[in-house]
C-alpha cells in the first residue's frame, strides 16, 4: 500500500511560502516605494549669525547623530 506523498496542507504551505517569490517576478516593472530617513552629508557652517541664532547647534547635532554611533 502506497502512502500519499502530497497532502492538501503540504500543498497550501508550499504555495504560501513560494508566493512572495513568485510575486517578485510578476511585479518587475513597478518601481520600489523607498520612503525613509534622509541623511544630510553637509557639515554645519560656523558663522557669527548661525552661532548666535542657535542654528549651528541644531545642524551640528543633526550631523553628529547621523554620522556617529555614540
Amino acid at each position: 500500500m502506497k502512502q500519499k506523498l502530497y497532502t492538501f496542507p503540504l500543498i497550501v504551505a508550499f504555495v504560501a511560502i513560494s508566493l512572495p517569490l513568485l510575486l517578485g517576478f510578476v511585479k518587475k516593472d513597478v518601481p520600489p516605494n523607498l520612503v525613509g530617513m534622509v541623511i544630510n552629508n553637509k557639515k554645519a557652517e560656523l558663522s557669527f549669525n548661525s552661532w548666535f541664532s542657535g542654528s549651528y547647534q541644531l545642524e551640528a547635532e543633526d550631523y553628529n547623530n547621523d554620522h556617529w554611533v555614540f
